[in-house]
């Protein structure tokens, strides 16, 4: 048997995969907001349950599982009060394929390029629909635009983004022969 890993290794760990751990939790999370606390309850409890984990096999594997556990945990708490997936839904997301830490690191990298790269209004407008994680109809308000217009511009600024992404991605991929 393997021998249990140090707090220091145990701890390395998480920071390791701390980024694909978020992503995966955020393909679930209603909001930022609630990404963060799922990750913060999730990172507390590896911590806690890290007698459990057997370090001859695969890290990500477990706590990505103890992640889903907690947003499943997160989506009882908050019931019928925010927009969640079912629980079906979750179910049939979780076994989708999840992309390695490195690939998600990457395109974060790229994608904050592209952010910083938006005129001060449109970057404006994802830092309060995103960052902030207010509401469609919040985000309207605060910047002094109506509704459907913030919808359609977020909707464009979202275009532009993954076009963003995606051609740096696919520069990056064709400079090192990935493909």
């Amino acid at each position: 048997m393997t021998p249990p890993l140090t707090e220091d290794e145990f701890a390395c760990l998480i920071a390791e995969h701390g980024r694909a751990i978020r992503a995966f939790i955020g393909r679930f999370a209603p909001s930022l907001a609630d990404g963060d606390d799922i990750a913060q309850q999730t990172n507390l409890t590896l911590w806690l349950k890290r007698d459990r984990f057997d370090p001859s096999q695969s890290f990500s594997k477990w706590a990505l599982g103890v992640a889903f556990i907690e947003v499943k945990r997160r989506r009882t708490q908050l019931g019928k009060s925010k927009l969640f997936f079912s629980t079906d839904s979750l179910d049939l997301m979780q076994s989708e394929p999840i992309v390695d830490s490195d690939s998600v690191a990457e395109r974060n990298q790229v994608l904050q390029e592209c952010i910083r790269n938006l005129n001060d209004t449109d970057r404006g407008l994802i830092e309060l629909r995103y960052r902030q994680g207010l509401s469609v109809a919040e985000t309207a308000k605060t910047s002094g635009m109506q509704s459907s217009a913030t919808y359609k511009a977020l909707k464009r600024i979202r275009e532009r983004l993954r076009e963003g992404v995606e051609r740096a991605v696919a520069a990056s991929e064709l400079g090192s022969g990935s493909l």
